[in-house]
C-alpha cells in the first residue's frame, strides 16, 4: 500500500470480523491505524463462521439468523438466549474465544492504532487485549485538525442486545461530549437515506439520528464510519460535511489512508 509521507496521514478501516492477517497484509505499518468498530468475527453470515461457532451448532446458528430475518430482533433474542445467551458455560467459552481473537488483533496492530468498539464486540475484552489503543469516547489533535473517536452504536432495526450496543440516550451523551470536531470517527452510520441500506442483505440496516443532528449542528467537515459493509451510498455530504464509509473490511479487504490536513 502506498502512503504519502504526511504526519498527518492515518489509514481507517471498520468491520474487520476476525480477519487480522488480512489487516496486516493490507495496512502500512509506518502509519496509524484507526478501527472503527466490529472487530469481532462473531458470526460470518456467509459461512457461519466465527465465534458462535465454538460453541453452538450450524444449525442452531442457522435458526436464530432466520428467525432474526423472518421475524426480527425480539424472537430471535429468545432463541439465543435459549441456545446461548442463558447458558454460563458457553458464554465462558465464547469469552475465551473472544480473547484470542483480540489477542491476534493486538500482534497485527502498529505502534500507532486507535480502536472503537462496535456493536459486535466485547469492550471489557478488547480493552484488555488493546490497552493504549483501546477509545470509548476520544478526541486527539492531529497536526493541528481534531479528530474525535466514539466507540458502539444507539439502537437499530437489528440489534440482539450485544455488549456493544447502547442506548440512544447513552450513544448521545457520549456524542455530543466530544464537542465540535473536525473529523467524525464512528463505527455507527448517520440516519441518512442510502447510507444505512446494505445491498447485499437487501435491508436498511438503521443509523443514529443524534449522529445526524450533530452533524447538521457542528459542521465536521468529515465523518467516517462502519457498520454497512456493503452500502448502497458510500461517501456523500450531509450539509457541508462529507459522509465516507470505510467498513466492510472483512469482505472487502481496503484500508482507506486520508490525510487529514488536506480534508
Amino acid at each position: 500500500m502506498n502512503v504519502p509521507e504526511t504526519a498527518a496521514v492515518w489509514q481507517f478501516v471498520a468491520d474487520v470480523h476476525g480477519a487480522s492477517e488480512r489487516l496486516r497484509d493490507a495496512a502500512d505499518p509506518d502509519f496509524p491505524l484507526a478501527l472503527l468498530g466490529d472487530n469481532l468475527n462473531l458470526v460470518d453470515y456467509h459461512d457461519l463462521s466465527g465465534v458462535a461457532a465454538k460453541v453452538l451448532s450450524p444449525d442452531d446458528i442457522a435458526r436464530i439468523l432466520s428467525t432474526l430475518a423472518e421475524h426480527g430482533p425480539a424472537e430471535a433474542l429468545d432463541l439465543a438466549g435459549e441456545l446461548f445467551f442463558d447458558h454460563p458455560e458457553k458464554m465462558a467459552h465464547a469469552r475465551v474465544e473472544i480473547r484470542r481473537q483480540y489477542e491476534e488483533l493486538a500482534r497485527v496492530l502498529p505502534p500507532r492504532a486507535v480502536v472503537l468498539h462496535g456493536n459486535v464486540d466485547w469492550p471489557d475484552l478488547l480493552a484488555e487485549a488493546v490497552p493504549d489503543g483501546y477509545a470509548d469516547v476520544r478526541v486527539m489533535d492531529v497536526a493541528g485538525v481534531r479528530v474525535g473517536f466514539l466507540s458502539g452504536t444507539g439502537a437499530y432495526p437489528f440489534s440482539m442486545n450485544l455488549p456493544g450496543e447502547e442506548t440512544d440516550r447513552h450513544y448521545a451523551e457520549k456524542l455530543w461530549s466530544l464537542g465540535p470536531v473536525d473529523v467524525l470517527c464512528t463505527h455507527f452510520p448517520p440516519a441518512v437515506e442510502g447510507v444505512t441500506f446494505d445491498e447485499v442483505a437487501r435491508r436498511d440496516e438503521g443509523g443514529g439520528t443524534m449522529l445526524r443532528d450533530y452533524i447538521l449542528e457542528t459542521k465536521p467537515r468529515l465523518h467516517l464510519f462502519g457498520h454497512i459493509h456493503n452500502p448502497r451510498v458510500a461517501e456523500t455530504r450531509l450539509g457541508s460535511t462529507l459522509l465516507k464509509n470505510v467498513g466492510g473490511f472483512r469482505y472487502h479487504g481496503r484500508v482507506h489512508a486520508i490525510d487529514l490536513a488536506r480534508i
